[in-house]
C-alpha cells in the first residue's frame, strides 16, 4: 500500500519532532546526575519515542492506531517537555503548558471543521 499524499505532508516536521524528543532524552539521561526528577523525564520520554517512530512509518493502518499512537507518543513527551521546563522555570513551564493546550485546541478545530473558504473583503 501506498501513503496517501496528504501524509507526506506532515512526515518533515514528524521526524523534527522525533529527533528533538531523541535528543532531549539523550540529554536528559547523561545529565541525570544534576536533576532529581531525571526518573520521571526519562520514564515519559522513553515510551514516546517508540510510538511516535511508529506514527510515522504507519502506511495504510486504521484511524484508531495512528490516533492512540499520535495520543501516547504526544501526549508523554510534551508533558516531560513541561517537567523538563518546570525544573528552570515554573512560570516557563505554566506558559508552555497554555501554549500548547491552544495550539492543540486550534489544531484539532482546523482538521474538525475543515480551513473553509476564504472570505474576500467585497
Amino acid at each position: 500500500m501506498t501513503i496517501p499524499e496528504r501524509s507526506y505532508k506532515f512526515r518533515g516536521p514528524l521526524f523534527a519532532y522525533i529527533s528533538l524528543v531523541a535528543v532531549l532524552l539523550v540529554t536528559i539521561i547523561s545529565k541525570s546526575h544534576q536533576y532529581s526528577r531525571a526518573w520521571v523525564v526519562t520514564s515519559l520520554f522513553a515510551p514516546s519515542l517508540p510510538f511516535l517512530v511508529a506514527l510515522s512509518l504507519q502506511q495504510g493502518k486504521g484511524r484508531i492506531q495512528r490516533g492512540l499512537a499520535a495520543l501516547i507518543g504526544f501526549c508523554s513527551s510534551l508533558i516531560a517537555m513541561a517537567i523538563m521546563l518546570g525544573h528552570i522555570s515554573i512560570i516557563a513551564a505554566l506558559l508552555f503548558v497554555l501554549v500548547t493546550f491552544f495550539a492543540l485546541v486550534a489544531i484539532v478545530t482546523v482538521i474538525l471543521l475543515g480551513p473553509g473558504e476564504p472570505k474576500s473583503g467585497f
